[in-house]
């Protein structure tokens, strides 16, 4: 998972599984706000490319 607490964190996210997929390729972009509290809640971004 790309999340520490998988399910549970990205739902603190308001993101479900497809959300959190977009979010995490780059397929769907971030808000200041979604990217301050990814960055709190410890989200691992995968090295696409």
């Amino acid at each position: 998972m790309l999340l520490a607490g998988g399910a549970e964190r990205a739902a603190e996210l308001g993101w479900d599984p497809p959300v959190l997929l977009a979010k995490a390729s780059g397929r769907a972009p971030l808000t200041p706000e979604e990217a301050e509290a990814a960055h709190r809640l410890g989200v691992r971004w995968l090295p696409l490319g």
